[in-house]
Formats: C-alpha cells, sequence, structure tokens
C-alpha cells in the first residue's frame, strides 16, 4: 500500500512540474511630421480575452489534467499487476515442472504457459495504446494550462505584464539582486492629467493613450527586465543590472519619447494636446523588501507629480552613499 502512495506522489508530481517547465483609437506622430490616418477612435473595439483563459475554465483545465494523470498512473498500475501476475505463474511453474513425470502433463504446462504469454501480450499491447493515449492528452491538457497561465499574467489591455505577474516578479528580482549582489531598480511611473484626458475626450481615447505609453516602456528595456501595468494609468518598471544612474537615462529616454508624440483624433485630426509622464525611480539596498522597495519609489513619483510633473525623480540617498 505505501508503494502504490509513494509511486501515486512520484508520477503526480513528475506531471505537474512539467506544467512549471511548460484598430487604434488615435493616431500617434513624432514631431513634427505626420502620419496617416486610420479609422476613428470611437469606432475602436477592444480585444476580448478568449473564453479559454477564464479563471473558472483554466481550473476545470487543471481538474482534467489532474484526471489525466491519476488515469496514466491507473494504466501503470494496469502494467504492473499483470506483470506481476505473469511473474506468479512462472515461480508456481518453476516449482511444480520438476516432480511431473507424465510428459503430457509437461505438454500441457507448456501449452498453458504459451497462452498467459499471449494473455499477457495481448494486455500488455491493449494498456500501452491507452497510454500513449492518455499521454497526448496530457501533453495537449498541459500546454492548454501553460498557455492560460501565461495569459492570466499579462493585462489584457496593453498585454505587458499584470499587477499579479510583478507581485510575483518582484520579490525574484529583490532574491536575484540580495544573493548575486547585483543592482536593482524599481521605477514608478504615471501619466499627467489622465483623468482630464478621459473625462474630455473619452476611455476609449485613454485606452489608446495607455496602450501607446506601454509599448513605449517595453521599447525602453533589456531582456529581464519587466513592464507592468500597476493599476490604471500606472505602471511599473523593474530594471535589473541597472544602478540609478542607468535606470535614470532610462526613465529619461521614456519621458521624452512620450512627451515627444503629437495626438490627434483620427475623425477629423484635431489634436488633443501634449501627453507626458513623471518618473520616480528606487535602488534596491540591503535589507529591503518589496514593500519598502516599493514605498521609496512612490514616494519619488508623489515628489514628480509635486514638482510640476513630467519629469523624473530619483533617490538621491543612494548616489550619496
Amino acid at each position: 500500500m505505501m508503494a502504490d502512495v509513494s509511486l501515486q506522489a512520484v508520477l503526480l508530481a513528475l506531471v505537474f512540474s512539467s506544467l512549471l517547465i511548460g484598430a487604434a483609437a488615435i493616431a500617434w506622430h513624432a514631431r513634427p511630421a505626420a502620419a496617416a490616418r486610420e479609422p476613428a477612435a470611437e469606432e475602436a473595439t477592444p480585444p476580448a480575452v478568449p473564453d479559454e483563459h477564464d479563471p473558472e475554465v483554466l481550473q476545470e483545465s487543471r481538474l482534467r489534467l489532474f484526471n489525466e494523470a491519476a488515469a496514466i498512473l491507473k494504466i501503470i498500475r494496469q502494467q504492473i499487476e499483470a506483470g506481476d501476475r505473469f511473474g506468479n505463474t512462472l515461480a508456481e511453474v518453476d516449482r511444480k515442472l520438476p516432480k511431473l513425470a507424465d510428459p503430457e502433463q509437461v505438454r500441457m504446462v507448456i501449452k498453458f504457459l504459451v497462452a498467459e504469454n499471449a494473455k499477457m501480450q495481448q494486455e500488455q499491447g491493449e494498456l500501452k495504446s491507452r497510454l500513449e493515449q492518455s499521454q497526448s492528452q496530457v501533453e495537449a491538457l498541459r500546454f492548454k494550462v501553460a498557455e492560460a497561465e501565461e495569459v492570466s499574467l499579462k493585462d489584457p489591455l496593453t498585454s505587458v505584464a499584470n499587477r499579479r505577474a510583478f507581485d510575483i516578479a518582484l520579490p525574484q528580482v529583490i532574491n536575484d539582486a540580495r544573493t548575486l549582489k547585483t543592482p536593482l531598480c524599481l521605477v514608478l511611473s504615471d501619466l499627467d492629467h489622465f483623468k482630464k484626458l478621459n473625462d474630455t475626450h473619452g476611455h476609449m481615447v485613454g485606452d489608446e493613450v495607455i496602450k501607446v505609453f506601454a509599448s513605449i516602456l517595453s521599447e525602453n528595456i533589456r531582456a529581464g527586465d519587466t513592464v507592468a501595468r500597476y493599476g490604471g494609468e500606472e505602471f511599473a518598471v523593474i530594471l535589473t543590472r541597472a544602478d540609478m544612474r542607468t535606470a535614470a537615462r532610462v526613465c529619461e529616454r521614456m519621458r521624452l519619447d512620450i512627451a515627444a508624440r503629437k495626438l490627434a483624433l483620427n475623425r477629423n485630426g484635431s489634436l488633443i494636446g501634449d501627453i507626458t509622464a513623471s518618473f520616480g525611480i528606487a535602488q534596491y539596498v540591503s535589507g529591503d523588501t518589496p514593500e519598502t522597495l516599493l514605498k521609496r519609489a512612490d514616494e519619488k513619483l508623489y515628489e514628480a507629480k509635486a514638482a510640476g510633473r513630467n519629469r523624473v525623480v530619483i533617490d538621491r540617498s543612494v548616489l550619496a552613499a
């Protein structure tokens, strides 16, 4: 019984470990050039998240994967039992065969062994076919669950990481910075006067502004860094292997990029106005937790807003250290 429990635990662990391996609304132009206009902003429709990524559907897929894993376990146990039965038969024959003197009895024993072997081979073939079918189903489900898990960590509007993904990533990169003794900076950024833009031009235009801003942030980071939509028009950027000076240069590029854009309604080409953003940067120091690092970055973002917006504010105490 203990062996069965151990076998089940190992097989299920192997299956689930594989899961871990596993029309624009506005027109943007760089000053002073103008680009061709696209369909009107008000006609744009945000893309819908596919049904298979719904949390309930994802949970159902996980349950089906578990059931398939249990089915594979059952098939393997049946194979083991079939082998054990044949092994017991061979042991019994081996024990009795020397005592048989009648050639007819020996012939009958051999005939029985041939029949049992044929039976076992047939059972093993059927079990193998069922196992291959279950393995294919598990692989398909594993891919589906892994894909859905990935989508569940993305913001549906901008396709950058969402708040959940950020909350997972930040402790990990802090631990890496602590262990490897590499610099790490956290940036909090917020679009300036965004409520006024939404109130004046509507949420669809606002959504397009957010999407372009997310794109600008993503274009200015390196592999290993993270851009996440922290909430509303606020974004968090994790810059790994970057000290304060490097982070400040990156954020200044981002600030200039968004400020250099000209926004026009697609319907009539009338200008909406300048779009700017504010940035607050904090660098990891020994003893920092996700909460303390976030707090310092948020304080710097607040300072940027209070000082007039459209600027980058850094924690200068790190430079003085």
